[in-house]
């Protein structure tokens, strides 16, 4: 396997290698806190924070969101993800109503350590031209 991966190394196989320019296929945050978050509020408030910021994010490469995720770490390290897939949109406030009912399914008795926010993006028209198609692209 060494000769194989050497030779590969230096060009060879069979293989195109394909120089297109890098897709986003979505934007996150996440932040850790030093101190655990128990309150309701403070822990809705703290991810709609990280969602405005990857909403931003999301603007600049002026694409739609398709899909969100929400990461949390509760207080012990016991780490769950929630996703959801959207209709196409670009509305903020769309998002951050579907972004909500996320939100709603963390565990209200129990601290959290860590929250992180994802938006997925619909891919750019003319993404499939000349691509190497990639795992759950299309």
């Amino acid at each position: 396997m060494g000769l194989w991966y050497r030779e590969l190394g230096r060009g060879g196989g069979s293989a195109v290698v394909d120089d297109t320019p890098w897709v986003p296929r979505g934007h996150s945050r996440e932040t850790t806190y030093q101190t655990d978050l128990s309150d309701r509020a403070e822990i809705e408030q703290a991810a709609l924070t990280l969602l405005e910021q990857v909403l931003d994010d999301v603007a600049e490469d002026g694409r739609p969101v398709i899909g969100l995720g929400l990461k949390v770490r509760y207080a012990p390290f016991t780490t769950k993800t929630f996703t959801k897939r959207i209709a196409e949109t670009a509305d903020r406030g769309v998002v951050l109503e579907k972004a909500k009912e996320l939100i709603a399914r963390i565990a209200p008795d129990r601290a959290v350590r860590l929250l992180g926010m994802r938006a997925e993006m619909a891919l750019p028209q003319d993404a499939r031209d000349g691509r190497t198609p990639t795992r759950g692209a299309w």
